[in-house]
């Protein structure tokens, strides 16, 4: 540049402001170790219903459980879906209701579902319609 120093940060074909200088060295550090942390989900709840041993657990028993696990930190419990839905409407339990009280015990933490795409949570393929529409009441 004529008459004075190239402001372009090096390689980025961008002008070097103030904010960006400022991200350099020790800061870019920093902001890297403020992003880098691990987030745990568990999945006890969705396993254990596809235990080998087949020993389905009912809402009563895993609600009061998972309020004393909402304390711990889990970035989500994944608690539905998969082999949930069919194990609930084995042994006689409505699957929504199971969700609502799960839900009501972990303010917390957030509920995760496994769905198995356009299976959602049975053995056959569903209309896109029908897959939008579970989503949205799960």
């Amino acid at each position: 540049m004529a008459g004075g120093a190239d402001h372009r940060a090096a390689g980025s074909g961008r002008r070097a402001t103030p904010r960006r200088e400022a991200l350099r060295a020790g800061d870019r550090i920093a902001l890297a170790k403020k992003k880098a942390r691990v987030r745990l989900v568990d999945t006890t709840f969705r396993d254990a219903q596809q235990s080998l041993l087949g020993g389905y657990l009912r809402t009563d028993e895993i609600v009061p459980i998972a309020a004393k696990m909402d304390s711990i930190g889990f970035a989500s419990m994944e608690a539905f879906g998969g082999a949930t839905f069919e194990t609930q409407l084995l042994i006689h339990e409505d699957p929504w209701d199971f969700l609502r009280k799960l839900n009501k015990a972990t303010p917390n933490t957030p509920i995760q579902a496994l769905i198995r795409g356009q299976n959602l949570v049975a053995k056959r393929n569903f209309a896109d319609d029908a897959v939008e529409l579970f989503i949205k009441h799960a």
